[in-house]
């Protein structure tokens, strides 16, 4: 229900969502729409689990076929330089290109590519639905800021969107994705208008999104 890969575009997945049939808290069935209980539906859309348990959705499709897209993986020493350039280069994009960022300690696992494996990485995730000649020129500005350590941007089906976010095909436990720590240049690359990751826990440690990373494709 969350970010779609072409979210700048077509906005969230939650915002195609037609109904919902739930069971509210005194054991009813119902079937909920914008028309039937605006409230409602309005509040089952963004409240999550505090309104009863939801067990049929409708959602509406959208036409995409493909896209060019994909992740570039930035060693941690060019972190700061990486988000630095991303705030200023993100709110110049057009409603064809979504982007994101992430800073992710990857495991020492065989599957992972041996350039990320044991590394604490900075990911950028690209999307464009332009062509992909497109997409090349919009993304050079920010592959000319470091040398990556894998570049998988690349023209994809959209049936492939998943390795946008290498997202998991099966479940699977995932462990703290950042470092304990990061360097004041690296914090004075957020700002208030600039979404990320990475929150600041009460302790002032940094807590972050569990990676989601799948390896794919294993080489490149």
């Amino acid at each position: 229900m969350g970010c779609r890969a072409s979210a700048s575009s077509h906005r969230f997945a939650a915002d195609h969502v037609r109904r919902f049939t739930i069971v509210t808290a005194d054991g009813e069935i119902r079937d909920i729409t914008p028309a039937s209980d605006p409230d409602l539906f309005w509040a089952v859309r963004g409240g999550k689990s505090n309104f009863g348990i939801v067990t049929e959705l409708e959602f509406g499709l959208v036409p995409v076929a493909r896209f060019y897209g994909g992740c570039l993986f930035f060693p941690a020493e060019a972190t700061a330089a990486v988000l630095h350039a991303w705030r200023e280069w993100a709110p110049t994009l057009s409603d064809d290109t979504t982007t994101s960022v992430a800073m992710l300690r990857l495991p020492p696992d065989p599957a992972l590519s041996e350039p990320l494996r044991g590394r604490f990485v900075t990911t950028l995730r690209f999307v464009h639905l332009g062509s992909a000649e497109e997409g090349a020129a919009v993304l050079a500005p920010m592959r000319a800021v470091a040398t990556p350590l894998m570049d998988l941007v690349d023209e994809m089906p959209y049936t492939a969107v998943d390795a946008v976010h290498m997202d998991p095909t099966e479940p699977r436990r995932t462990g703290p994705a950042c470092s304990r720590s990061a360097t004041a240049s690296t914090r004075r690359a957020f700002s208030p208008r600039t979404s990320t990751w990475v929150e600041r826990a009460p302790s002032s440690r940094p807590r972050c999104a569990p990676p989601s990373w799948r390896p794919w494709p294993p080489t490149r």
